[in-house]
């Protein structure tokens, strides 16, 4: 009877505490049909030999019918056609670039084979990646792998769309290398960002906005040993910003800001290492403009800024920049400061000149250049 009343008492408590306290089973997602990624090692038997690209593809088609909103890549696959990304999908791996002493120049396969990454294995047109837009705003993420080139693919990773649209691309913590061409190209896009990405010794640009790529934001990059230049915007682009990162050792500009076919103009450059490129770290052809705040120039080429605007059917065919708060170091291979020719011109204020005259005693700036409140070291 004394048990009987002892297992009485302690039900009573339960339910007492039961009462007065809620509690809620977690819910498990189920395996089959509420996943939150996809990985592609499981669609291996969906490859063709060495050529990876059907089994992302149907890893990418099955994550966008389904509703699952990641891919996940975990090593280095060679595909022999362009993937094409879906609207709602992140692509994701685990590499990081690291920061600028850190990076390589070129991830190697002798030596990163752990390293996820999508590389061409034979010759084809278009990305390694691309996208396009169809049919909805939800935009795409790529995130933590290489993409590779390979010189094979002409761009590393490709986005248009029929008309301009804001199609919300985001790539983050990527290494793209070795395309033929551009290492990422934009046409009629908008609201792309491009943060701490390693873009390098790709045969053109290294970024290249063109046919109305506009409104996007680089942050942190480091863009560098491109043939043609770091970043090209041209053919109606307007409005970007690059904002941090290092720019150097490429072939050409650091940044060529081009208003042929449309202008290029209200851009925002600021926080910017430009280093060692061959040719100017800014140039400014046809009537672009941009403002330029606390950067760092050494260096670079013959003249570190450069404005021209020979083009006179090109866009208000004057082009203008204006520079403040920023910092100037001339070198064996750099004569000039500034240079602004025909009817271009550049202000240049709030800022410090190491070296103020060049070495052969000339004039550190040439052309239409207003310099005001400089200190000289």
């Amino acid at each position: 009877m004394k048990m009987k009343s002892t297992f009485l008492a302690l039900f009573l408590l339960v339910a007492a505490v039961g009462a007065s306290t809620s509690f809620t089973v977690p819910r498990i997602l189920n395996p089959f049909t509420e996943r939150d990624s996809i990985y592609v090692s499981d669609y291996r038997f969906y490859a063709n030999g060495e050529d990876w690209q059907p089994a992302i593809q149907k890893a990418i088609d099955d994550a966008y019918s389904k509703g699952i909103p990641q891919v996940v890549i975990s090593k280095n696959l060679l595909v022999y056609s362009p993937v094409q990304i879906k609207e709602g999908i992140t692509l994701k791996g685990g590499y990081s670039p690291g920061f600028f002493n850190g990076m390589r120049w070129y991830t190697d396969d002798n030596k990163d084979l752990s390293v996820p990454k999508i590389k061409a294995g034979k010759v084809f047109s278009g990305g390694v990646v691309q996208y396009s837009y169809t049919n909805n705003d939800k935009g795409i993420s790529i995130e933590n792998i290489v993409i590779d080139g390979n010189k094979k693919a002409d761009y590393g990773f490709y986005a248009s769309s029929s008309s301009l649209k804001e199609l919300n691309i985001n790539l983050e913590e990527l290494g793209i290398q070795g395309a033929k061409l551009d290492g990422i190209r934009l046409e009629r896009v908008l609201t792309t960002k491009i943060i701490n990405c390693n873009i390098s010794a790709n045969g053109s640009y290294g970024i290249n906005f063109n046919i109305g790529a506009s409104d996007s934001t680089l942050i942190g990059n480091y863009i560098h040993g491109n043939q043609n230049g770091g970043v090209r915007m041209t053919g109606g682009s307007h409005y970007n910003q690059i904002a941090s990162g290092k720019i150097e050792d490429n072939y050409g500009s650091g940044v060529l800001l081009d208003g042929t076919n449309g202008g290029s103009d209200r851009h925002i450059i600021s926080n910017v290492v430009f280093h060692a490129n061959n040719g100017s770290a800014i140039t400014a052809l046809n009537g672009a403009s941009s403002i330029v705040n606390a950067c760092q120039f050494g260096q670079n080429g013959v003249t570190q800024i450069n404005a021209e605007s020979a083009n006179l059917l090109s866009r208000g065919a004057n082009s203008f920049l204006q520079i403040t708060n920023s910092q100037f170091s001339l070198s064996s291979k750099t004569k000039y400061h500034a240079s602004a020719l025909e009817t271009s011109r550049i202000f240049i204020s709030d800022s410090i000149f190491n070296k103020f005259n060049s070495l052969d005693g000339e004039d550190s700036f040439v052309g239409n250049v207003s310099v005001d409140n400089f200190i000289s070291e």
